[in-house]
């Protein structure tokens, strides 16, 4: 699987998540339909970059789904566990 490649990014296995899903999508004005996985990892914004440019150049998709989504609340002893096991 291709998420072996976030390695040498240095994530902790409790930071990523991800799902078995069957993703239907036009790509160059095609209907696709492939199994994929749906990954999530939690970091800081100002890691955002490394991993998004890590899944860009390890990806076998030309154009990979990486998006950022921010963080509007929560369990504040889940944040401050989560701020405190990433660094920058």
């Amino acid at each position: 699987m291709w998420v072996k490649c976030l390695k040498p990014l240095n994530l902790d296995e409790q930071f990523i998540n991800f799902a078995g899903i069957e993703s239907v999508y036009q790509w160059q004005g095609e209907i696709q339909t492939d199994s994929e996985e749906l990954l999530i990892i939690k970091t800081r914004e100002s890691l955002l970059e490394a991993v998004i440019e890590h899944v860009k150049a390890n990806h076998e998709y030309e154009v990979p789904e990486v998006i950022a989504l921010p963080i509007t609340g929560g369990s504040i002893p889940y944040l401050e566990w989560l701020k405190n096991s990433t660094r920058d």
